[in-house]
């Protein structure tokens, strides 16, 4: 009976979670007074307004949200399913499509959201000189660049020197950030009007984070300063011939 409450306990944990994410994404998309959230124990159950329903393109943006939070079931999150729930509508009862997510995982959750995982693929001295706003999106970058950061990071492990780290953000331009300081985790931006498809700027992936203008329906994609593209995470690109030369000259050393 114990092991079953505490099962039950981490469950309702772990649905407080999920509900407290979809309406922090509802409130960023604009789609917060179009969708009702609710939580049933550890049961939540995401469906649309029915005295205000959202008008096509809003039902477009939280779509694309529910298309993630697919994959988070796919890797073992939470248990999604398609429902109808009953109601009363002007005196009348109805059936509601809905969303129905139980089960839920928090350390899986936790790790789909980019919020942790990385420590257990990483060496722990690694992981502790990785900038922390690196850390909470790692699952948002692909593996390659993964693999990059631990390489930049490496020669500062031992030092545990987690400043040498930061790039020194000195202006903006439209309203995105440029470092003049030696780039310690040199990155690029995609750039499809270039053939190699890769942009010739050069940057610092703490940089690429602090990039504030984001897309108006997706703000999880960033704005390219230069191209004015927007792009994800993922699609960064490590620069391990810029890293070569840095270390080779000595420049990535405090």
């Amino acid at each position: 009976m114990q092991m079953r409450s505490e099962r039950e306990e981490k469950e309702r944990k772990g649905a407080k979670l999920v509900e407290w994410v979809t309406n922090k994404i509802l409130e960023m998309i604009n789609c917060a007074q179009h969708y009702r959230v609710m939580r049933l124990g550890s049961e939540i159950v995401i469906r649309e307004s029915t005295q205000n329903p959202p008008i096509a393109h809003r039902k477009e943006r939280v779509e694309l949200f529910l298309a993630f939070f697919h994959k988070a079931a796919e890797k073992g999150a939470f248990e999604l399913k398609d429902a109808v729930i009953k109601a009363e509508i002007d005196g009348k009862k109805a059936t509601i499509p809905c969303i129905k997510i139980s089960n839920v995982n928090i350390a899986k959750f936790a790790q789909v959201l980019g919020l942790t995982s990385g420590s257990a693929k990483v060496d722990q001295k690694i992981w502790n000189v990785i900038p922390e706003e690196i850390k909470l999106r790692w699952n948002r970058f692909n593996d390659t660049m993964q693999d990059h950061i631990v390489h930049c990071c490496t020669p500062h492990a031992d030092a545990g020197l987690l400043q040498t780290l930061n790039t020194a953000i000195f202006g903006n331009s439209m309203r995105s950030p440029i470092g003049f300081s030696v780039p310690r985790i040199p990155v690029r931006l995609p750039n499809s009007r270039l053939e190699a498809g890769v942009g010739n700027e050069l940057y610092d992936l703490t940089e690429i984070l602090a990039i504030q203008e984001r897309h108006p329906q997706r703000p999880e994609l960033r704005r390219d300063p230069i191209t004015r593209d927007y792009f994800s995470l993922y699609e960064v690109l490590p620069d391990a011939a810029a890293l070569e030369k840095i270390q080779q000259k000595g420049m990535g050393k405090s």
